[in-house]
C-alpha cells in the first residue's frame, strides 16, 4: 500500500543487475532486471501520480529501448516494453513534476542526474545537462562529473576542466 517500498526495491534491483552485468553475471542480471522491471511498472500502474517512480521506470524504458533488435525481440517476448523516446519522455516529466512539488523536490538532483547523464549517453534528444537544468552544479560532485562529461562529449575541454576542478574537496 506505500508506493515507496516498490519504488526502492525497484530501484535497488536496477542497481544490482547493473553490477551483476558489469561482472558478465548475465544471468543473475537478466532476472534482476526482470524483478526491477515488475515492481516498477507495477508500481506505476497502482500509484500513476507517484512521480518518483517515473525516474527509475524511464531508464529501464530508455534502456530496453537502446537494445539491438534481435535482443529488443527476445526481451518482449519476455514481457519487457519501453522505447528510448518514451523513456526520455518518462524521465523529462518526472523531473519537472519533481521539481515542481515542494514536498518531491528533495529528488530533483537525483533525478536530474539521472535524466541529463542518460540523455547524455543516449543523445537522442537535444542533449540536456544539470547546468541546463537550473541544477545547483557547483554544490555536488557527482553534478559536476556529469557537467563535465556533457561539455568534454560537445568539445568543450577548458569547461569541463573548470567544472572539476572547482569541485568541492
Amino acid at each position: 500500500s506505500n508506493p515507496f517500498r516498490d519504488l526502492f526495491l525497484g530501484e535497488l534491483y536496477v542497481a544490482q543487475a547493473i553490477l551483476n552485468g558489469k561482472f558478465k553475471n548475465n544471468i543473475k542480471a537478466a532476472w534482476q532486471f526482470y524483478k526491477a522491471y515488475g515492481y516498477l511498472t507495477e508500481n506505476h500502474e497502482d500509484f500513476p501520480d507517484f512521480v518518483p517512480t517515473y525516474i527509475p521506470l524511464g531508464v529501464l524504458y530508455a534502456a530496453i529501448g537502446s537494445l539491438p533488435d534481435d535482443y529488443r525481440s527476445m526481451a518482449s517476448l519476455l514481457g519487457f516494453q519501453g522505447d528510448v523516446n518514451e523513456g526520455m519522455s518518462l524521465l523529462e516529466e518526472g523531473f519537472e513534476k519533481l521539481q515542481a512539488d515542494p514536498r518531491l523536490q528533495f529528488y530533483t538532483p537525483y533525478a536530474g542526474f539521472i535524466y541529463s547523464y542518460v540523455s547524455y549517453l543516449l543523445s537522442t534528444h537535444d542533449v540536456v545537462s544539470p547546468q541546463s537544468l537550473g541544477l545547483n552544479v557547483s554544490k555536488s560532485s557527482i553534478l559536476i562529473y556529469a557537467q563535465a562529461q556533457i561539455d568534454l562529449a560537445q568539445g568543450d575541454a577548458p569547461a569541463a576542466l573548470k567544472w572539476l576542478d572547482s569541485r568541492p574537496k
